[in-house]
């Protein structure tokens, strides 16, 4: 999960970005095209040779049909990230019972804000997740065993995305269930001071300040760049 980066517009990211960071992005383990639409895990059958593609569901996904969600899981080996629009259990639940496992959470601030987050995910009495006897997440009810191994098939990544959460860091990480803190750079920029301008010494800085904590409690480090210095930095 260290190393992502964003494709703006995957038809077009030849154009967007420039060759060395093309290349240069081809070691990582994660892109992050945005795309919102049935065939997301058709491009990953033509590309997965060269990347192991995560995937950012964007909000429209909500409101788009539960074959769409399907879809992009089925076309090839694509996993799902789904950036969910707030740390909010019912779309969570939902999201949870059409199938999907892996979760970007927004703007968490705290170890409470991520426990929260985790909870969502768990059955009692390991957390608040609604118990439904036939779904899309248990095959309808022919995985009998999905009650009890759900929560290990769970990827839950929550963003800092403030001073206030790039210090709680690591109280954040060491939660359990947890297994990637991310930073979102252009909200933490924004609410530093520096609406738009991620170079800026003091953002380098606190995004840097993430990764040590995050890594000592063993969990993922994450982060979103759009240039090769600034993410080698």
């Amino acid at each position: 999960i260290e190393g992502f980066f964003n494709i703006e517009d995957w038809h077009s990211f030849g154009a967007y970005y420039d060759p060395t960071l093309m290349a240069w992005h081809a070691n990582f383990e994660a892109a992050w095209p945005k795309l919102n639409a049935a065939n997301a895990g058709k491009y990953d059958e033509r590309f997965h040779r060269m990347w192991r593609f995560y995937l950012r569901v964007c909000a429209g996904m909500f409101r788009a049909r539960s074959a769409h969600l399907r879809a992009a899981r089925s076309g090839g080996p694509t996993e799902a990230l789904i950036r969910v629009p707030w740390n909010d259990t019912v779309v969570m639940k939902r999201l949870l019972d059409s199938g999907a496992r892996s979760f970007l959470v927004p703007y968490v601030q705290n170890a409470e804000e991520a426990r929260r987050a985790v909870a969502a995910t768990r059955y009692p009495p390991a957390g608040i997740r609604g118990f439904s006897g036939m779904h899309r997440g248990n095959d309808y009810a022919r995985d009998k065993a999905y009650p009890q191994t759900a929560a290990a098939d769970i990827f839950l990544a929550v963003q800092v995305e403030s001073p206030q959460a790039v210090a709680e860091a690591g109280a954040i990480a060491a939660i359990e269930g947890v297994d990637c803190v991310f930073v979102g750079p252009n909200d933490l920029a924004a609410n530093m001071g520096f609406l738009g301008h991620l170079e800026t010494p003091q953002v380098r800085a606190a995004i840097g300040s993430v990764v040590a904590p995050v890594r000592a409690a063993g969990k993922l480090a994450g982060m979103l760049d759009y240039s090769v210095e600034g993410a080698r930095s």
